[in-house]
């Protein structure tokens, strides 16, 4: 893809994503509360004082960076710093939960913040980094697991997981760039016959043409010949032959 394209197709996607974070902070702002809720009914002792407070922290900042959105004050260059930090923080809440817990079944949590990078980033840079981030924490706290921790089943769903992910991401991406593909293509059509009908228009109206030499009078007193001067105004080329009432009308030795 030339640079040009891929530049227009990155702004693009930038742009996609900053009109649709609105959207993706409303349904956290709802989200976090009911899970502070949640923690509340079905937890007790420290994980339930840790949970709460991380949560309600949690739906705070969404509400901040929902007003930050609303009120148009973030630059389309930092989208994806934006977008980062908000998954980071729900992974750093299932990430907590699932060491508070020590019940590995939690790891479902992570696999769903894998498969939300790849349908809320569209830079392969930004999904490969949050991608092998929220990997290595999820790794890292299974290995000071307390109890007995499934690595073959969840593993394998982080697979999966990853898989769907990358899927999402590169299904979004391809359909954004083919959007710019064909909006440039169109742009470069409308161009093209722009010029053509520029060429067309300056070859209208009424030529001054000499009735004896079929020279075209251009500007004041300038004189060229029909052939250069089509040239000239359409770019087109002229080769030379002899018709059949021209050919019976000269001798031989003239063609």
């Amino acid at each position: 893809m030339p640079f040009q394209a891929a530049l227009d197709a990155d702004i693009q996607m930038r742009r996609e994503l900053l009109t649709a974070l609105p959207y993706i902070l409303g349904v956290l702002c709802i989200m976090y509360p009911t899970l502070t809720l949640g923690h509340f009914l079905m937890l007790s002792g420290e994980a339930q004082a840790i949970m709460m407070t991380l949560a309600g922290a949690t739906s705070l900042v969404f509400v901040f960076g929902l007003l930050i959105c609303r009120g148009h004050r973030i630059e389309i260059d930092w989208v994806y710093p934006f977008v980062a930090g908000a998954i980071l923080l729900v992974a750093l809440n299932s990430l907590v939960h699932l060491h508070l817990l020590q019940q590995d079944i939690q790891s479902t949590n992570i696999a769903m913040v894998l498969i939300s990078i790849g349908a809320f980033v569209l830079s392969p840079r930004w999904w490969m980094g949050l991608t092998c981030t929220v990997l290595g924490c999820w790794v890292a706290v299974g290995a000071v697991f307390g109890g007995v921790f499934n690595w073959v089943h969840y593993g394998f769903m982080m697979f999966l997981a990853v898989l769907l992910s990358y899927a999402t991401f590169l299904a979004r991406r391809q359909a954004i760039l083919a959007r710019v593909n064909a909006a440039a293509e169109a742009q470069s059509q409308a161009a093209m016959a722009e010029s053509f009908a520029s060429k067309i228009s300056a070859l209208e109206g009424v030529l001054p043409l000499c009735a004896w030499c079929r020279n075209i009078q251009t500007d004041g007193e300038s004189w060229e010949s029909l052939e250069v001067y089509l040239g000239r105004k359409s770019q087109t080329g002229f080769t030379h032959g002899i018709c059949p009432d021209c050919l019976s009308s000269v001798s031989e030795s003239e063609v």
